[in-house]
């Protein structure tokens, strides 16, 4: 989640949620499937398993990619959906120590 997303949700929850479930729940490992969770992968609207092995997966809705997409993507503007809610991916595709970040506008919650 992006930096107003984590205030919001500290303002509105407090010390109501489990920070570590909460960030594990924000956590894709890799799988049989996909080494690397990037956007394109996500299009196919698959079911994401977190780190949170207490919570269900995460969701994303089947959407066409553009033409000339590549594996690394970049795509903006679908939603994650969670357990309990859902985000919009704001910036995503971000290179980060063997892995990528995807950036979202609201804090979910498992």
């Amino acid at each position: 989640p992006n930096d107003q997303a984590i205030q919001a949700a500290v303002q509105k929850y407090g010390n109501d949620i489990s920070v570590s479930d909460v960030l594990k729940y924000h956590i894709l490992p890799p799988n049989e499937y996909n080494a690397l969770w990037t956007t394109p992968f996500m299009s196919a609207g698959p079911e994401m398993q977190t780190w949170n092995q207490n919570a269900g997966p995460l969701k994303s809705a089947k959407f066409d990619l553009p033409q000339n997409i590549t594996w690394r993507g970049g795509l903006t503007g679908f939603d994650i959906i969670g357990a309990n809610n859902k985000a919009k991916v704001v910036q995503s595709d971000i290179p980060a120590c063997k892995g990528y970040v995807t950036i979202i506008n609201t804090v979910l919650l498992p």
